[in-house]
């Protein structure tokens, strides 16, 4: 579709973590308008606020590696590949784009440059890196691995991807969520 057949729409894209594709959905009419084949096992899917990018984690579950894809979701075309660690999960993105944090399963986070297209750090955190959420204002990363280390790791992204503290839980975190002002932080755990 033209950019201007979406002019207005609201879609959702969804990822098939078991196919190779994701589809992009309208809302309103709750009609599939695009399946793109993206590579084996897309899981993680993250987009900046204006939307000038979409972001997609490729598992590729056989392979030593997985990738970071840049999709134009105005072409839907593929416009960049990044190989990564091993079996890449939910990543997050900077609201402006820029950054881009991608757990893998080799104890990483590893810190994508959106811009210039190539991997800048790998931030250590133990057990199965797996899911990841971004503040509001682009400030800080949540990391929550599962597993062993029970905790959260918090990164300043503007002082350099540096680690800045930790929050100890029970047991292995999951999925987090971040209220907007950050005065809340909501991590599920095991």
């Amino acid at each position: 579709f033209p950019s201007a057949a979406l002019a207005g729409k609201q879609v959702l894209w969804i990822t098939n973590a078991y196919g190779n594709d994701v589809h992009v959905i309208d809302v309103a009419t709750q009609e599939v308008i695009k399946r793109i084949e993206v590579g084996p096992q897309p899981h993680g899917i993250a987009a900046p606020d204006d939307a000038h990018v979409v972001y997609l984690a490729i598992e590729n579950m056989k392979s030593p590696t997985g990738e970071l894809v840049w999709v134009n979701p105005r072409t839907y075309r593929i416009e960049h590949r990044l190989t990564i660690g091993k079996k890449p999960n939910q990543i997050a993105c900077t609201p402006d784009g820029r950054w881009i944090y991608v757990p893998c399963d080799d104890g990483h986070y590893w810190v994508i440059d959106g811009k210039k297209r190539k991997v800048v750090k790998k931030i250590r955190t133990g057990g199965r890196p797996h899911n990841t959420q971004a503040s509001r204002n682009g400030r800080r990363m949540y990391l929550s691995p599962m597993g062993n280390p029970r905790r959260v790791t918090i990164v300043d992204i503007k002082a350099g991807h540096k680690v800045i503290g930790e929050i100890p839980f029970s047991n292995s975190v999951r999925p987090p969520a971040l209220a907007p002002d950050e005065k809340r932080y909501y991590q599920n755990v095991d």
